[in-house]
């Protein structure tokens, strides 16, 4: 059973899906607990020692009892033994089909949608489905599409990380209502002076414009100098998280180094060490 609703915007498309049927079984269709009055157009096809084809209209209504059924049924094309091809049926708000034992029968589906999808309701696309066609055309997903990919809008420089947390400049992403998988791949170091004893730690954190750290999004890389000699520690700090959002939200990069004096740190963005911040929307 493949369930389908659509809303976008002011302009309602119906959605059409594909299912497959057994020979001599019932298939569950679409659920219609979402709907008082409901039609179902689409059309079945047969492969079998006699291919068959069929399309139908079938209006689903909820009457005065709360009770669904199927209050009419038109179909046009192959009959099988003098009879329709197809039978439908409720089974509680769940629409059905049946096809007979047809002879030679190999497989068969149905093409369907629905006639007027409730423009008014919360009902976003959904398919309850165990495969989704992904798209092979290669081209990127328009926004509010899922696939949608938001990365900052200019690249962030290679800066200094300071004693005092701050914002790496441009390093941010502007979300829109959604849910999103937000991932940043940062490249940052911690550099210690000469001098036994020495240190510094570079601490990386995602926020949000509150600069309220997301989810524990923070990492650190960090230096010692055990004897005398600079230490330089250089990685790339790895993050990620499903952020489920029900309005705007603005994410950024922000750090901070603790150390002794005369130390230091950096967040990269250049040729030899890039740095990556972007989310993809996912639902």
């Amino acid at each position: 059973m493949a369930n389908l609703s659509s809303k976008t915007g002011t302009i309602t498309t119906p959605v059409q899906t594909q299912i497959s049927l057994s020979n001599n079984a019932t298939t569950s269709v679409q659920d219609m607990s979402a709907y008082d009055s409901q039609e179902v157009t689409g059309f079945v096809y047969v492969d079998a020692t006699a291919d068959l084809r069929c399309s139908f209209k079938v209006t689903v209504v909820k009457n005065g009892a709360g009770t669904y059924e199927v209050a009419s049924v038109d179909q046009a094309g192959d009959n099988y033994s003098g009879s329709p091809l197809l039978t439908f049926s409720m089974s509680s708000s769940t629409l059905r089909v049946t096809l007979p034992n047809v002879t030679g029968f190999a497989s068969a589906y149905m093409r369907y949608q629905l006639s007027a999808p409730y423009l008014g309701g919360n009902y976003p696309l959904s398919v309850s489905a165990s495969q989704v066609l992904g798209n092979a055309a290669g081209t990127a997903a328009a926004a509010g599409y899922i696939g949608e990919k938001i990365t900052w809008a200019s690249a962030p420089a290679t800066a200094a990380i300071g004693t005092s947390v701050a914002d790496w400049t441009n390093a941010s992403l502007p979300l829109t209502a959604g849910t999103w998988l937000v991932v940043a791949n940062i490249t940052a170091d911690a550099y210690t002076a000469a001098t036994a004893g020495t240190y510094a730690v570079s601490t990386v954190s995602i926020t949000d414009s509150s600069n309220t750290v997301v989810q524990n999004q923070e990492k650190s890389i960090g230096a010692l100098t055990p004897a005398n000699g600079n230490q330089r520690n250089l990685g790339v700090l790895s993050f990620s998280f499903v952020a489920n959002l029900n309005g705007s939200t603005t994410y950024k990069i922000r750090a901070v180094r603790a150390s002794t004096a005369g130390n230091a740190g950096n967040l990269y963005n250049e040729a030899s060490y890039r740095s990556e911040f972007f989310a993809i929307r996912i639902a």
